[in-house]
């Protein structure tokens, strides 16, 4: 499970039931976080550290390349990283390039294709 940013309360019950949700025993669970950096304030960030506390979480944020916009690289702390650290398997190295796409006749391909043809079949599975 990936779950989006916690930084305030909702209600009562919704922080409980979400709270509980993510501390269930077993459940493999990744939460993306930000900071000061993506435009949390002071209260927003003690929220989020007190809220998530314990729970396994990674940077939302993305490393956009200055000149084009263009996300080529992985941060160290992002959530490819704490993904890795949750199921025991060795970091990406900070900095990597982000795979997009496979090298010319990979064998596998690094993503799956499907052909519009079988959209029709694929929705209703």
């Amino acid at each position: 499970m990936t779950l989006g940013l916690a930084d305030r309360p909702i209600s009562p019950d919704d922080n409980q039931a979400l709270a509980a949700a993510l501390r269930v025993p077993g459940a493999p669970v990744v939460v993306g976080v930000a900071t000061a950096k993506e435009g949390l304030t002071l209260d927003q960030q003690a929220f989020q550290d007190r809220y998530l506390a314990e729970i396994p979480n990674g940077s939302a944020a993305i490393t956009i390349d200055a000149v084009d916009g263009v996300a080529r690289r992985r941060p160290a702390d992002g959530l490819a990283a704490a993904l890795a650290r949750l199921s025991k398997k060795p970091p990406p190295i900070p900095g990597e390039p982000i795979a997009w796409r496979g090298p010319p006749n990979a064998d596998p391909p690094t993503f799956r294709v499907y052909t519009a043809e079988k959209l029709a079949v694929m929705h209703s599975v």
